[in-house]
């Protein structure tokens, strides 16, 4: 198989190119924020300069304690060793897959990593389209097809990849579409793989008021819904490489976890131990950094907004963002 870099990826490259040639650009490709480090995180991280054992693969005991009172405080009780760390949310991504395989069902439009993925690991994804204003999500009754579909024709299909809020519409499915699409996975008995990276960033307006709350699968269909997250959007700490899977607590998650910390320990080892020390501090939620990201919240619908106005303008159709 011929791989290629992602086209996220190559976009930022191409941008960096222009730039260094002098054209001016505006980088519409990768979603990088641009913001500087904390101080707070800065000092975390130096601090930690002087661990350089390997640790355990799953992550340090602070970083999953830390990870799984973070879920704990958004509604979702979680153990913290049915956390699982890894540097970036990309590969544990990635090794998901790996573990569950057969074919993956992805909404449409969706980032690109995800059915690139999924060809990676030998799947064929199955593309399934959103509603306007539901992005990240796939139309429940489009997906219960799709995969009845691919079965009957004798395929394999193990999940369903959402994201809430999603990349790259800028919008947070509505409750009951998040309800429904747990109902058809229980029944479809498909993993709910649910990339949440984004949940810190949905806008506010004017007033200072969150317009949209954001459900988690894992609110409705808790036995069999992944949750992955990182710090790359909340704290535009990208270039860290720092991401934490949420398990279920049941069978499922249980037999996931032993194959995912095999997986792991044969492409990563442990996640760079220095990053997860001060990992472990930001998943506490300090009220400097909750300060840090209510400010990049606001500046991030302040553009967004106005992004979607231009095109709005120009007579494009844009779903209102707001989110990410």
């Amino acid at each position: 198989m011929t791989v290629t870099v992602s086209a996220t990826l190559a976009v930022n490259e191409a941008l960096n190119e222009k730039r260094r040639q002098g054209v001016r650009v505006l980088p519409l490709g990768f979603g990088e924020a641009g913001l500087p480090v904390h101080p707070v995180m800065r000092d975390r991280l130096s601090a930690g300069n002087g661990a350089n054992a390997y640790g355990p693969v799953a992550g340090s005991a602070a970083l999953r304690e830390a990870a799984a009172g973070y879920w704990g405080r958004r509604g979702l009780p979680t153990e913290p060793d049915m956390v699982i760390a890894g540097p970036g949310s990309k590969p544990l991504l990635y090794s998901l897959l790996l573990e569950i395989g057969g074919d993956t069902a992805i909404a449409a439009p969706s980032w690109v990593s995800y059915a690139a993925q999924s060809r990676l690991v030998g799947q064929r994804p199955i593309m399934v389209p959103t509603a306007t204003g539901q992005g990240g999500v796939p139309q429940p009754d489009l997906l219960h097809a799709a995969v009845t579909d691919a079965r009957e024709q004798g395929r394999t299909v193990n999940a369903v990849v959402v994201t809430v809020p999603d990349n790259p519409t800028g919008t947070v499915a509505d409750v009951e579409t998040v309800r429904r699409l747990a109902e058809v996975a229980r029944e479809l008995d498909l993993l709910i793989i649910s990339d949440e990276i984004y949940r810190d960033l949905v806008h506010v307006d004017a007033q200072g008021t969150e317009r949209t709350v954001v459900h988690s699968p894992a609110e409705y269909a808790p036995e069999r819904t992944v949750i992955s997250t990182g710090l790359s959007k909340n704290l535009a700490l990208g270039g860290w490489r720092i991401g934490v899977l949420r398990l279920p607590d049941s069978e499922i998650g249980h037999r996931l976890r032993g194959g995912l910390l095999g997986v792991a320990s044969e492409i990563w080892s442990s996640p760079a131990a220095p990053v997860q020390e001060a990992a472990s501090y930001a998943f506490t939620e300090p009220t400097e950094l909750v300060d840090h990201v209510d400010r990049s919240r606001r500046l991030h619908g302040i553009v967004a907004r106005a992004v979607a106005d231009v095109f709005t303008r120009a007579g494009a159709t844009v779903a209102n963002p707001c989110a990410a």
